[in-house]
């Protein structure tokens, strides 16, 4: 599936299904598909007061009402759901101002935008296949747009220098259309997904101005220039299954993600845009990837192979095959390598970690590949994952093995091996570390082969919150903005994260400052607030 970006986590809640969620009076506006409303206080971490009710089905589109000058305080909340009924809400009341039916059927969306003549407007996507206008107060519709066959999934408004107020709408038929909505005409069609259009929304590129992005049951996620009705790009998607995953930084494409596949081949793509960059021949199937940083603007790739080699690579050439410093790359010593890790030792030496099969440990100058070490972790495997965490001036190391269920990690390469998540069990297919980029909070990911993917504290012992991505995953790695992306039977999914969401009153700023002698070690038993 193409890579996406989320701009928070996703917060498990103690509600039903959500499909519509919008920022609102400071908080998120949440509606679930039983039909209620919750305001979810981001910055306190927890449900603001009960829920509200007076839906007749599922919640499936919000949008927010534009105060106005006349009445700055005048800030609404419009809600619609599967039964054709839309609600309009005060932030600081439990019931609803407003209520009509806006369709016989769903409304699968609705938006707001401003008329010049008749000031806010209202349109909903309805299952019905049309898209209807109306004044906020559902006193009176003002318009309606027909032309698709089949339901209308979604629904935008942006504004065109020629044409103003322009609608943008996607459907069951495969087509975006483009609507002037005062003239109830259709303005043009972009047409190319195979099957439904789910998504569309409108966002202004500094160069190209406004493009329109559009999710459809295609598995794909498309960039369209409005004004000519042209693809302005496809992002893609890596094949699958994804086995491996490093994120590296070049000179020239800046952050990179490099997927090793099923196919034995590596990829590399654009770890924002998702889009495909040249990459290197590895040579034959790769079992495993880490990356790290060598100095400024220069990040090695070792890749580790079938034959109990690995190899090192420069990616700021990437065309270039030559591994570094060592033809072959290291061997491993007999044994194939299960995980690798890009860590740092104590003289800010970079240098790539190897655990084999046979639970040992080896790792190596990256950039000359000089073995620089060796030690038996003594580990029960079979190991799935080895994540890398910063601690100082050296790396600390969590290793998951006896089969998946079982996390230890350890300051240092050589140990000693100490338990993660202390009488906890559950498969695991991969750990990652999230810090945030401009502050200093941290966070421990781990993702499930079920794809469950857990936000945990810093000492592996307090859950935050859980997102369900229900997809079989392989693999997890941090990207350096405080995101993740995770390997998945399909392609990879790309989340932004912000751990600084979750950090304590009165926990330091830094988590490596003096006060804090051993990553993972303390406890915490504090309640969240979130499940």
């Amino acid at each position: 599936m193409p890579t996406g970006r989320l701009a928070r986590p996703a917060y498990s809640l103690q509600c039903d299904a959500v499909r519509a969620v919008t920022p609102f009076a400071g908080k998120l506006a949440i509606g679930d598909l039983q039909g209620r409303l919750w305001m979810f206080d981001v910055a306190r971490g927890r449900i603001d007061g009960r829920h509200r009710t007076g839906h007749h089905g599922p919640v499936h589109g919000m949008t927010v009402c534009p105060p106005t000058t006349s009445e700055p305080e005048s800030e609404r909340l419009v809600t619609a759901d599967g039964r054709g009924w839309v609600l309009v809400w005060r932030a600081d009341r439990s019931r609803a101002e407003h209520k009509w039916r806006a369709h016989d059927t769903g409304v699968q969306a609705v938006t707001a935008y401003t008329d010049p003549v008749d000031g806010v407007v209202l349109a909903t996507a309805g299952q019905d296949g049309t898209v209807r206008l109306w004044d906020p107060r559902g006193e009176r519709e003002l318009g309606r747009l027909t032309g698709h066959e089949g339901a209308v999934h979604a629904v935008t408004a942006y504004t065109d220098p020629v044409d103003g107020v322009v609608l943008a709408t996607a459907g069951q038929d495969g087509t975006v259309r483009l609507w002037d909505p005062r003239g109830e005409r259709e303005l043009g069609r972009l047409t190319g997904h195979e099957g439904a259009v789910h998504a569309v929304t409108a966002y202004t590129d500094p160069v190209d101005g406004v493009v329109l992005a559009t999710a459809g049951q295609d598995g794909t996620v498309r960039l369209w220039d409005p004004r000519v009705g042209t693809a302005a790009g496809h992002p893609v998607a890596p094949p699958s299954p994804v086995h491996a995953l490093a994120e590296a930084v070049d000179p020239v494409d800046g952050g990179t993600l490099w997927v090793a596949h099923g196919e034995g081949r590596v990829t590399r793509l654009g770890a924002v845009d998702g889009m495909r960059r040249t990459a290197p021949d590895p040579g034959g199937p790769v079992t495993a990837l880490a990356s790290t940083a060598a100095s400024a603007g220069s990040w090695l790739l070792a890749t580790a192979h079938p034959d109990c080699t690995v190899r090192i690579t420069d990616t700021a050439a990437p065309a270039r095959r030559t591994p570094v410093a060592v033809p072959d790359g290291p061997t491993t010593g007999g044994a194939p390598v299960r995980t690798l890790a890009g860590i740092r030792l104590a003289d800010e030496q970079p240098a790539f970690a190897a655990l084999t099969e046979d639970a040992v440990l080896r790792w190596w100058d990256a950039r000359t590949g000089t073995l620089l070490g060796r030690a038996d972790t003594a580990l029960p495997g079979p190991f799935t994952a080895m994540t890398a965490i910063p601690y100082g001036s050296t790396t600390a190391m969590a290793v998951t093995g006896e089969g998946g269920h079982r996390v230890w990690w350890a300051v240092g390469p050589q140990g000693p091996w100490n338990p993660l998540f202390p009488g906890r069990t559950g498969r695991l297919a991969g750990t990652a570390v999230v810090r945030d980029p401009t502050t200093a909070h941290q966070a421990l990911v781990t993702v499930s082969p079920e794809g469950e993917l857990r936000i945990w504290d810093r000492a592996g012992t307090r859950p935050l919150h859980t997102v369900r991505l229900g997809l079989r995953c392989h693999v997890v790695v941090a990207l350096g903005d405080g995101g993740v992306a995770v390997g998945t039977q399909d392609g990879v999914v790309v989340l932004d994260l912000d751990p600084s969401t979750w950090a304590e009153e009165g926990e330091p700023a830094d988590p490596y400052s003096e006060t804090r002698q051993v990553v993972f070690g303390e406890q915490a038993d504090k309640p969240t607030g979130v499940t």
